[in-house]
């Protein structure tokens, strides 16, 4: 799928280091954004302003550090039970990552883009609350997102100025 601002596809064969499990990515384009850090913050500003899909969108700081935010998310009901999340995101900018690698590997690592993109990781914490009652809890193995200027997407992605989020 595919249209001004938002691609998905699926790899089949997954990624490098877990090609037997298929992987959907989707890329969402924001043109009038010129600022990572801005979707950033508002990603991670959702309980201010996505309330109609949530009961409970709430911090958990006595688990959070600079780096590392810990939230849960109670979704209402809408045909099934309610699903709780409860993850753990580490993000950071490429500029943080460059003291701790030499030129080469953090090329390897990084790739192209910028010092501004900024990358989440994100997956499903132990049982760190109880589940709230009457509802499901539902579990994200894991997430990888970046933010960067579509200036630096490959050339068959780079479409318009902006800011996108891929999703993995």
């Amino acid at each position: 799928m595919k249209d001004d601002f938002i691609r998905m596809w699926v790899r089949d064969k997954g990624l490098p280091i877990a090609s037997s499990l298929p992987v959907m990515q989707t890329e969402v384009y924001f043109p009038h954004i010129d600022d990572p850090a801005i979707l950033y913050i508002a990603l991670m500003s959702r309980e201010k302003y996505n309330m109609e899909s949530f009961q409970v969108i709430e911090n958990l700081p006595e688990f959070c550090s600079p780096q590392l935010l810990v939230q849960r998310f109670l979704s209402k009901a809408v045909g099934v039970a309610p699903r709780e999340f409860v993850y753990k995101s580490v993000h950071f900018k490429v500029s943080q990552l460059k003291s701790l690698f030499n030129d080469a590997a953090f090329a390897q690592i990084v790739g192209k883009g910028s010092d501004e993109d900024i990358y989440n990781w994100s997956t499903s914490t132990p049982e760190i609350t109880p589940v709230a009652e009457g509802a499901v809890r539902a579990e994200r193995l894991y997430g990888f997102d970046k933010i960067g200027l579509c200036e630096n997407l490959p050339a068959d992605r780079k479409q318009r100025q902006g800011v996108y989020l891929s999703d993995l």
